[in-house]
């Protein structure tokens, strides 16, 4: 099957310099623990001034070609150059910004376990990394970011592979030494999954046996958030998710999601995203058209 390139625009993105953004087509009616989603290939030509993010539900990985890049994370300033690769975790405010000509490409990775994933790796900070044969792995890394918006399944699920095998090869070059075992990654999976059924942290406490306090410092040390709002952020992300597609119902998403009516999940969508589910999924499907 031919291979169609949507790329989301823009020669003005910012001035002189030129954004290719290539999003996931391809879904399904299923969770997958992790694949990769987005893809930018971004080329600067002038100094600008610090951009701030708020973080979001996915993982970043930055790498240059050329140039550099600095990026400021929870107090530290990382300079991204060639040869060094850039991790920014799921939920992880940043700043960043870039001087004179650079050439960056950055992969952004979702997945419905992808806390647990990269808690189990220890890959859930944000860190620069001096990689091994760098080369290789930005070659890699642009194979998977150039066939984000295949149409085809197949090709959809070695790419998913492949962003799994990238976040090996850091995570054992990187940590060569064995992890002392931790509760974290299953705290984080209990909380992933089963989303229709309702779970308190009554639950947590009798799945792990640990107290809600040491559960709940643990998880926010990690996340950011306490157990439940972190549950409630897995949920709003798949429910991102299914918007995007059409043949699923509002009403049909509420229900997988565990939310006692739709009218309740649409109230705490918007309180979370800023918009209705329908708004969302017109503003999803314009993108995808490559609208504003």
């Amino acid at each position: 099957m031919e291979r169609r390139v949507f790329p989301d625009a823009s020669l003005n993105y910012w001035e002189d310099g030129v954004h290719v953004r290539r999003l996931i087509h391809l879904h399904f009616n299923l969770d997958f623990p992790l694949y990769p989603f987005c893809f930018e290939d971004v080329i600067r030509q002038k100094d600008n001034i610090w951009y701030d993010s708020p973080g979001a539900s996915f993982l970043m990985i930055v790498a240059l070609e050329s140039g550099r890049s600095a990026y400021k994370i929870g107090g530290k300033q990382y300079t991204v150059v060639p040869g060094k690769v850039l991790l920014v975790p799921e939920f992880q405010p940043y700043y960043f910004s870039f001087s004179g000509e650079q050439h960056k490409y950055v992969l952004e990775v979702k997945g419905c376990h992808l806390s647990s994933i990269l808690s189990s790796l220890r890959l859930n900070r944000a860190a620069l990394y001096d990689v091994e044969d760098f080369s290789a792995f930005l070659s890699l890394l642009k194979a998977i970011g150039e066939r984000v918006d295949t149409q085809d399944a197949k090709e959809f699920t070695i790419i998913s592979g492949k962003c799994y095998e990238l976040l090996m090869h850091l995570a054992l070059q990187l940590n060569g030494k064995p992890a002392k075992a931790t509760l974290l990654p299953r705290i984080l999976e209990f909380l992933e999954q089963d989303f229709e059924r309702k779970v308190s942290i009554g639950d947590l406490e009798d799945f792990t046996g640990i107290s809600k306090m040491t559960l709940t410092r643990m998880v926010r040390k990690q996340t950011g958030m306490t157990p439940m709002q972190y549950r409630l952020s897995r949920k709003i992300e798949r429910a991102i998710y299914y918007l995007q597609i059409p043949d699923i119902s509002i009403k049909e998403i509420a229900y997988r999601l565990g939310f006692c009516n739709q009218f309740h999940f649409a109230k705490e969508f918007r309180r979370q995203m800023g918009r209705s589910p329908t708004e969302y999924r017109s503003f999803q499907q314009k993108l995808a058209e490559g609208g504003e």
